[in-house]
């Protein structure tokens, strides 16, 4: 089984967001496994006391209409498969009854007008498709999910992180705070649904819509399956083999008996949990939760313990800031070699935004030691910075060159940074582009041991029972997180 990374809850001009569709599938089809385009295409009970609202609404629904053929084109011409999945979907509002979005398992169906739930999830069912809900925890009434109504036989997953926030946990930094719906109510929150017996995986999406699917901190999706192509992908979310993260692309693996992730285990005596966690920075914390409350916590202290792998450390490049205050956009151009070493894994956390609806970030591998990256950073994007992480193998005299050009403000640089591993042992290094402050500048983090960044456990539960669930949550120090879906115990 394999881990595969994507975004199936995005939006672009075709409806009331920005960007190309065209742009959307180039940024996906170059740093994600599996994506899906879901452009808005209906809302039963638009309110009434607010025409702006109306309108925007209805103008994007008639922009999706005009080119449902395109989408469905792009979305056949795309897919490659055991390279590049994609999906047929499109999403449905809801003041009553949530927000879904729907996922077909062919690229050669329409969008429906259902004016209740139970109209779309019909309609789903006719076509073997799935509904997935998204931002839940919101009150009822202000598009949070009608959990009476909730239907895990053609609902399997619910988006439980993206830009709206963290809709999973009723107490979190990571609240629904960026729209006008009022953030989170308590009892609306995924993990309370939860404890009175639900059963659904979980994933994250970005929700963006300037057309950037993948922004970096958003959410994004962890699929385990057996191989890379439409029915597998389809298959393993129905059966909730997914977990969330907020951005960085953790590697875990949770097990409980005979069962992974989604999976409902037959009941035994004991709750046997198997886990590994491959983090893309300093590992913070790991947390079993069973039935909602925590079970069984990890720490640094538990961390350290373990032997490091020799000469295998965790790098991170991160480029971007300047000033505050500036509107521009910076163009990087980069290439990354190394010698006397090996690079493996190398993962993107690249950010889109409002600076541009037009560039993208693009990451390219050139052959086993050599990758190129072309970039932009701004200000006026989510976050000013983009980076890359790798594993580097090699003693402390190692070298990895970094070749850098750009462009910001109509000014040009050009700079090289050569370092061994041993220059990285103890602090972190940085280049600026101009020889000024408020200069966009280049930082290559501290080198990061296993033994900081990786974690194998293991535990039993001698006290399980039938109806029991657990997951495990994980946090990196820089603040990113990740969620697997639950195992449950069956009744």
């Amino acid at each position: 089984m394999q881990i595969y990374w994507g975004d199936i809850h995005s939006h672009n001009e075709i409806g009331y967001g920005k960007g190309s569709l065209e742009r959307s599938f180039d940024i996906a089809g170059n740093s994600l496994d599996f994506y899906a385009f879901t452009p808005h295409t209906w809302w039963p009970d638009l309110p009434d006391n607010d025409e702006a609202v109306k309108q925007h609404h209805l103008n994007g629904f008639k922009k999706v209409r005009e080119n449902w053929d395109k989408i469905k084109q792009i979305v056949r011409e795309r897919y490659r498969d055991g390279k590049f999945v994609t999906f047929l979907a499109w999403e449905w509002h809801s003041l009553a009854w949530g927000d879904y979005c729907m996922y077909f398992p062919n690229d050669e169906n329409e969008f429906c007008y259902a004016s209740t739930l139970g109209e779309l999830k019909e309609y789903a069912r006719q076509h073997q498709a799935f509904i997935i809900p998204h931002h839940v925890a919101y009150s009822q009434g202000w598009r949070g999910v009608d959990w009476d109504e909730f239907d895990e036989s053609c609902a399997p997953v619910v988006e439980i992180f993206s830009e709206h926030g963290n809709s999973l946990e009723p107490s979190t930094h990571m609240g629904m705070y960026s729209h006008s719906m009022g953030g989170i109510e308590s009892s609306q929150a995924a993990l309370n649904q939860l404890r009175t017996g639900k059963c659904f995986g979980f994933i994250a999406c970005t929700d963006d819509h300037y057309g950037y699917p993948a922004g970096y901190g958003h959410g994004i999706t962890a699929v385990i399956a057996d191989k890379l192509d439409r029915e597998s992908i389809f298959s393993a979310i129905k059966n909730r083999h997914t977990y969330a993260a907020t951005g960085d692309r953790m590697k875990i693996d949770f097990n409980l008996n005979e069962g992974i992730m989604g999976d409902c285990v037959t009941s035994t005596d004991s709750a046997k949990i198997n886990f590994s966690v491959e983090a893309r920075d300093k590992l913070q914390s790991i947390e079993i939760y069973k039935n909602g409350k925590l079970f069984a916590p990890y720490s640094a202290l538990d961390f350290e313990k373990q032997t490091p792998t020799k000469n295998k450390h965790l790098i991170k490049i991160e480029w971007g800031w300047d000033m505050i205050a500036s509107k521009e956009i910076t163009k990087w151009e980069m290439k990354l070699s190394c010698e006397n070493g090996k690079i493996d894994d190398m993962v993107p956390a690249f950010c889109g935004g409002s600076a541009s609806v037009t560039e993208m970030n693009l990451l390219d591998k050139i052959d086993d030691n050599r990758w190129q990256m072309s970039s932009y950073t701004s200000r006026k994007n989510t976050c000013p910075v983009n980076s890359v992480s790798f594993f580097l193998s090699g003693d402390m005299g190692t070298e990895i060159c970094l070749d850098i050009e750009g462009e910001h403000e109509g000014s040009s640089f050009k700079k090289q940074l050569l370092l061994t591993k041993a220059d990285l042992l103890d602090k972190d290094i940085y280049e600026t582009a101009f020889n000024k402050f408020s200069s966009p500048k280049i930082k290559v983090h501290t080198l990061i041991s296993s033994n900081e960044y990786a974690f194998v456990g293991k535990l039993t539960d001698d006290m399980a029972k039938p109806g029991d669930f657990y997951f495990l949550k994980t946090t990196q120090q820089n603040g990113q997180m990740a969620w697997t879906s639950p195992i449950w115990i069956k009744q």
